[in-house]
């Protein structure tokens, strides 16, 4: 279903004449920048930054490897997005595609089982965007930034043959992601685990109903007018279990299962 609707959408997006043929996404101003992590020294840099960001907002404990990643995202089935700003790392958001009950399954399962299980059940195909940071503060930097990473996980959900993009965000943030990607709640408030118990609230981005809608959401219509190809993903890193064991992040993921003591901030 996606396949057909996108095709549709992507000609009238064109013929419309939405995005541009060598820049990013139409009215931001954003070059395509973003890449997707090939090696796992990359895919650490990232999580690095998140781990930084996240550790400045006190949402993760601190830990020795000083980086912050899900367990769901280490596989095959994941693409870890970046851009830079000069010599440095400045953004980063990861993208994991379910699984399903053969598979890991999604982040948003530690807060959100029974509404991914609802999902699976009407045969939905799910995935769930995550670890986002970005180093700047400067507000329409961050902009720019969220939206050039957003397009690439656009375009992995699509090539992935995604039917809806889930995203667990601070229910304060509810409003920004619906005017800007058009995601809608789809479950309570709740504690989220992985983030000390602050609150947050699943939204779902159901792809069929967006690409059929007319008019499209017009930063949809946007990245429509600058098309991903599937080869930008084909070279993601792809977590091999004897490139990743003795790592950071393979210490990171032993810690995640046996603890231990909780090292100082």
């Amino acid at each position: 279903m996606v396949n057909q609707l996108l095709a549709q959408a992507i000609a009238e997006a064109r013929s419309a004449g939405a995005g541009t043929s060598s820049g990013g996404t139409r009215g931001t101003g954003t070059p395509q920048h973003c890449k997707v992590a090939s090696d796992l020294d990359t895919v650490i840099d990232a999580w690095r930054l998140v781990y930084t960001i996240y550790r400045r907002a006190g949402l993760i404990p601190a830990n020795s490897c000083r980086l912050h990643t899900v367990v769901q995202a280490v596989g095959k089935r994941t693409a870890v997005v970046f851009s830079h700003s000069g010599a440095s790392l400045a953004s980063t958001l990861t993208a994991v595609t379910d699984g399903g009950a053969l598979g890991k399954g999604l982040p948003a399962a530690d807060a959100y089982r029974d509404e991914l299980a609802d999902l699976r059940n009407q045969g939905r195909r799910l995935m769930e965007v995550c670890l986002i940071a970005d180093r700047r503060r400067h507000f329409v930097r961050v902009h720019e930034s969220i939206l050039e990473l957003m397009r690439h996980a656009f375009y992995f959900a699509l090539h992935m043959d995604v039917s809806d993009v889930l995203i667990e965000v601070d229910p304060d943030y509810c409003g920004v992601y619906r005017r800007l990607f058009g995601f809608e709640p789809f479950g309570p408030v709740r504690p989220f685990p992985a983030m000390n118990g602050r609150f947050a609230t699943l939204m779902r981005l159901d792809l069929d109903a967006h690409l059929a809608k007319r008019p499209l959401h017009p930063v949809i219509t946007g990245y429509l007018g600058c098309e991903l190809a599937a080869k930008v993903f084909e070279n993601r890193f792809a977590f091999d279990p004897g490139e990743v064991a003795d790592t950071v992040l393979g210490q990171y993921l032993r810690d995640r299962q046996d603890p231990g003591p909780k090292p100082a901030a």
